[in-house]
């Protein structure tokens, strides 16, 4: 049996998160009903070979799971956003050249009626892609005006505006031509800017940067974009995946059993975190930064894979590493759909990872603190307050030991363990999900999610292949 040890670096804490620091997306090809992953099998200009019809804002599970999360936004982006006219005065019969689809008045009601329903505010993706560069390939802002003026006009819950999806990627995505250039990118976040009325609250994002395990940026991009952007950026987003599904055509690290199982792939991110953080201190420091899209894989997420107990090792660890490596917000991919969702794609009730959100939501404070050094690589743990309590913490733990449990010994400076909240399964590859050896059901949400108590103490022992939540107090 293997040990190790929880400490603290320092008494106060190194990063401060909002309570609700969880976002979700619906992907823009969800909304208008475009190509997404669902029975897709291959990768057709960055998304699925075959089309959907629009997602039922409606669903009464869809709504009552995604209230019970409350994510602060809901990201309304991906691919097909760079491809969307916005037609909120009347029905288009003949789109304008460039353009892919259209958003009508009806589906933005819609649209904005689920998220306060569910007790979140938006987060709009604005089409910066070809439709609106057809003369000179500037960016023209008409079409942009008319939805932000309506929003804002109706009141409508926008929290943020996103200028273009994966702007570094848009050769890959549109056709070689169009190449963004980042000063020309800069001064459209400008133009942007000036579109969001005086007395509005919504901020603005970008470049929504496609960024790689291993290679990094897809396209160099973000150093020259905040150098030459002439305004002051509220949000700097960035969209990361570890690993690329069966259905993408290239690949840095293919997803395959037992991948996320490494700690060197868990901690890739990291590098690749300091690497932006850095072009953020030197020329935006007042910036924010959110992950502004993630899953377990890219391209729809891996089946059998994503959407079972096993993505949870990920899941909770990207979570804790991206708390500590401050980012404000981290929005997953995606609610319900393709093989990442949080929610079945067929009847919208809860996947394994569904559950881990909910329990971090429930248990993890804003304040994050440093753990001491990591000397055993197999068991990964996070310090966090302990949410609803003036004192205590909340220790997050993965444990990738695959057969030999691993003891912890709590330092003397922090309190006892007193309550216990275990995530385990039978069969990591399956989607059952255990909380303190009880299968969680979509019923438990009446019957609530509860810690264990245990015999307060200083020393735990940790099963293999297991994650969680100690509660020290």
């Amino acid at each position: 049996m293997s040990t190790s040890r929880l400490t603290l670096e320092q008494k106060q804490p190194v990063e401060i998160i909002p309570e609700q620091f969880i976002s979700v997306a619906i992907d823009a090809s969800q909304i208008i009903g475009g190509y997404w992953w669902d029975n897709s099998d291959t990768v057709k200009g960055g998304v699925g070979n075959r089309k959907v019809p629009p997602l039922n804002l409606n669903n009464e599970n869809l709504i009552r799971y995604t209230k019970v999360l409350s994510p602060y936004c809901i990201r309304i982006g991906g691919t097909e956003a760079d491809r969307i006219f916005y037609s909120l005065k009347k029905s288009l019969t003949e789109l304008p050249k460039g353009y892919h689809y259209y958003l009508g008045k009806e589906r933005w009601k819609e649209l904005e009626r689920f998220a306060k329903d569910c007790g979140s505010r938006l987060m709009i993706t604005i089409n910066a892609g070809p439709g609106p560069r057809i003369e000179k390939q500037r960016w023209r802002k008409k079409n942009a005006r008319q939805l932000i003026r309506y929003a804002h006009k109706k009141n409508h819950a926008v929290a943020v505006w996103e200028l273009g999806n994966e702007v570094n990627a848009y050769p890959f995505f549109m056709g070689s031509s169009h190449r963004m250039n980042p000063k020309e990118y800069a001064g459209d976040m400008k133009k942007l800017k000036n579109l969001i009325p005086e007395d509005s609250q919504a901020r603005t994002a970008g470049p929504a940067l496609a960024v790689w395990p291993v290679i990094g940026e897809t396209l160099p991009f973000l150093k020259r974009f905040l150098k030459h952007c002439p305004v002051p950026l509220d949000i700097l987003t960035w969209h990361y995946y570890p690993q690329q599904s069966s259905r993408s055509i290239a690949a840095v690290r293919r997803s395959r059993k037992k991948t996320m199982l490494k700690p060197s792939h868990l901690d890739e991110i990291v590098r690749q975190t300091v690497k932006l953080k850095t072009l953020r201190d030197r020329y935006q420091p007042e910036a924010e930064m959110w992950l502004g899209e993630t899953g377990h894989a890219l391209c729809g997420g891996e089946p059998g894979l994503s959407d079972t107990f096993y993505s949870g090792f990920w899941w909770l660890d990207q979570l804790g590493l991206m708390a500590l490596h401050n980012q404000k917000q981290v929005v997953r991919q995606t609610l319900s759909g393709g093989d990442y969702g949080l929610l079945d794609k067929e009847d919208h009730t809860p996947l394994p990872d569904y559950w881990t959100t909910l329990l971090w939501n429930r248990y993890a404070g804003t304040q994050v603190y440093k753990t001491a050094g990591r000397d055993n690589k197999k068991l990964r743990l996070y310090c966090h307050s302990l949410k609803g309590r003036r004192e205590g913490y909340c220790i997050i733990f993965v444990s990738l030991e695959e057969k030999e449990k691993i003891t912890l010994h709590v330092d003397a400076s922090l309190p006892e363990i007193q309550e216990e909240v275990v995530l385990s399964s039978s069969d990591i590859y399956s989607r059952e999900i255990r909380l303190n050896g009880e299968t969680l059901e979509p019923e438990t949400l009446e019957e609530g999610l509860k810690a264990r108590k245990i015999t307060p103490g200083r020393t735990y022992s940790i099963d293999p292949l297991s994650y969680g939540f100690l509660l020290l107090y």
